[in-house]
């Protein structure tokens, strides 16, 4: 409850988050896409791995434990992990889905399993976006100042627009580091802008949060979309 009051945007999106695993985790072993197979008036219907069920459970234990803890590092892994969940979701769809176990000119359907998977990932993905939404949350407040530091003033830690950027550009080729980039993109830009003098690192801090959010778009859409999508025939 103490991680409601404090972080009720972030706590929410972890929320989500945990709810996708569980929607996904029932799934497994279901048949996620079905259609013709490579022999002329065979059906062929792929399930969801029973392996996908390790990971699930391990991404839903990290999201709980990233929930009630307080430190803003855990927040942080929870941001990630969400990210990665919706990734595993979508991608498990379309790796199916453009299995050669089908007929190279069919056109895979979804079935239940599938569609518990596409829901999983929209609702993981709508945790990312409120966990975004709500970084502004993991600023420390300003009892968790330093002694001796002014308590209107938020501290500004020198190269953190740095890592933000680190993490944005790692973005490109891991995926679940781009929201991180952003969330901490934010929080650098919040803490210089409100800085008492003049602090370096701003366009550095908005350009982390401008390529991290052009990452997770281009995860989002051409990639784990187009997975999901395309199980669909469209």
């Amino acid at each position: 409850m103490t991680t409601f009051r404090r972080q009720p945007i972030t706590s929410t999106g972890l929320l989500l988050a945990i709810v996708s695993a569980i929607i996904a985790m029932s799934a497994v072993g279901r048949s996620m896409v079905s259609g013709p197979g490579r022999l002329t008036g065979r059906t062929v219907a792929i399930d969801v791995p029973g392996q996908t069920m390790l990971v699930l459970i391990a991404a839903a234990v990290l999201l709980v434990v990233a929930l009630s803890a307080n430190r803003r590092w855990a927040k942080l892994i929870g941001v990630a992990i969400a990210f990665g969940l919706a990734g595993t979701e979508a991608l498990t769809v379309g790796f199916a889905r453009a299995s050669t176990r089908f007929h190279p000119s069919a056109s895979p359907r979804l079935e239940a399993g599938g569609t518990l998977l596409v829901v999983a990932f929209v609702i993981a993905m709508t945790g990312v976006v409120v966990m975004v939404a709500g970084a502004r949350e993991l600023m420390p407040s300003p009892r968790e100042i330093t002694i001796g530091v002014d308590a209107a003033v938020l501290p500004v830690r020198p190269g953190g627009a740095m890592v933000a950027f680190g993490f944005s550009l790692l973005g490109l080729i891991f995926f679940p580091s781009a929201p991180v980039g952003v969330v901490l993109g934010l929080l650098a830009y919040w803490q210089i802008t409100q800085a008492p003098k003049d602090v370096p690192g701003q366009n550095i801090a908005l350009s982390a949060i401008i390529l991290g959010t052009t990452w997770i778009s281009l995860w989002s859409i051409l990639v784990f979309g187009r997975g999901i999508w395309s199980a669909h025939g469209l």
